[in-house]
This record gives structure tokens, sequence and C-alpha cells, in this order.
């Protein structure tokens, strides 16, 4: 599905996702501090959203797993433009439009630190494949 999304939902010469739901989905949503589009997380946009400062408070109310999510490894991770859909156990598939390009990942790796060293640091990794694409 990733490079239905990055062919912008236009799957040979047909159209199966409506025109204009990929950038419905790659633009951050009102309450999501602009971390997250619509099923997608997303890389860092040119300009924040701005946000109703009445309505994060409500929404962080209701979910309050929400309030301080760490999700600042994407903004690192990513190249301006790029969005993921995230799975279990790490999987993901990112779309990045800007290089024409899909990335997939399947493993169950996790981050780990032993001595101070990482086994698999998602930041450097995501950041290091995506840009390498540019």
């Amino acid at each position: 599905f990733g490079m239905l999304y990055l062919a912008v939902g236009i799957w040979n010469g047909e159209r199966l996702l409506p025109e204009g739901w990929v950038n419905f989905t790659s633009t951050p949503t009102v309450t999501s501090k602009g971390w997250y589009g619509a099923q997608f997380w997303l890389g860092p946009k040119e300009r924040p959203p701005q946000e109703d400062p009445n309505r994060v408070k409500r929404c962080d109310d209701i979910f309050p797993s929400r309030k301080n999510p760490d999700r600042s490894w994407l903004h690192r991770a990513f190249p301006e433009g790029a969005f993921a859909a995230s799975g279990f156990e790490e999987q993901q598939v990112i779309i990045f439009p800007k290089a024409n390009s899909v990335v997939v990942r399947l493993g169950q790796t996790k981050e780990v630190v032993v001595n101070n060293r990482f086994f698999w640091n998602k930041t450097d990794f995501y950041s290091k494949v995506l840009n390498s694409l540019l």
C-alpha cells in the first residue's frame, strides 16, 4: 500500500483512493501536536499546525497517554514530507514523496541499549536510509 500512497491513490492508471485522500492522511490533525495525520505518523512540516489550546487540553484530558508521547524521533529521523504507517513490533511503511520512494521495515528488533551502545537505533537508521535517497 506504500506504493499506492506514493502514487497519490492511482494504481495502473486507475484512481483507487479518493482525490485528496493522501494529502489528508499526511496532514497533521488539529489535536495531534503535529505528529499524526489520518492513520499516519508524520515527519516535519514547514509550519506546525495552529491548535486551539482548549481543544488540545480537552483531548489530553480524555486521552492522557497523548500528553507527553515521545515522538520526537520522527522529526529527527524523517526528512520533511515523509510519513509512515507504524505497526506491531516496529513494522514501518514510510512514504517519502520527495525521493519518490517507499521504505518498508518488517523486523521485530526494538531499540536496545547495552553499555551505552545502541544495537538498534531507529532514529539513526531511518535518518541514514531516508536521507540517502535524496
